[in-house]
């Protein structure tokens, strides 16, 4: 049932919402007078709707941590792509669960390296971990929002208020 039937039924007959299909179908069309020979007398409202913008799906990257990430932190290459591929994959609120099988399966590193690589961030407080609440074979991740923030911005404060101690950045330089 279209829109017209659900509106004009309770109202008119069958009839009637056959003529009134029939103009909307010219309305459509370009057409701005119609409904003069059934003997329609209705008023049309018509709402242009635009086309939007589409952005691909996207996280703020913070520039004084990419900035000391790359001039301070001595990471290996594997653990800057661990980072890469956590910030690719995490959800709203910067959060992901991923088992390190997967991790050393898709980026072809060996366990001992994404081991070591998720220590290394650990350290450095870029990734907090997490068991996972049913599944014991994989680690909840949660990216620290003073690096980066994939959501709503006023939920990105309230987490860095709610855990301003356990976020903070021991690399960190606020006046880079």
């Amino acid at each position: 049932m279209t829109k017209i039937n659900k509106i004009l039924e309770p109202k008119t007959g069958n009839n009637t919402i056959e003529k009134v299909s029939s103009a909307v179908n010219y309305l459509e069309n370009g057409v701005k007078e119609v409904g003069k020979d059934e003997g329609l007398n209705f008023d049309v409202n018509i709402y242009v709707k635009t086309k939007k913008g589409t952005m691909q799906p996207s996280v703020f990257v913070i520039q004084n941590f990419a900035m000391q990430c790359a001039t301070q932190l001595k990471f290996s290459s594997a653990t800057y792509r661990i980072l890469m591929y956590f910030i690719g994959l995490c959800e709203f609120e910067n959060f992901l669960s991923i088992d390190q099988y997967t991790i050393a399966d898709v980026l072809e590193l060996s366990m001992k390296t994404v081991n070591r690589g998720l220590k290394d961030l650990m350290e450095q407080n870029i990734i907090l971990s997490y068991p996972h609440p049913t599944d014991k074979r994989r680690n909840d991740y949660f990216i620290n929002p003073n690096t980066m923030w994939k959501g709503k911005e006023q939920n990105r404060k309230a987490r860095i208020t709610k855990d301003k101690n356990t976020l903070e950045l021991p690399f960190y330089n606020r006046d880079l």
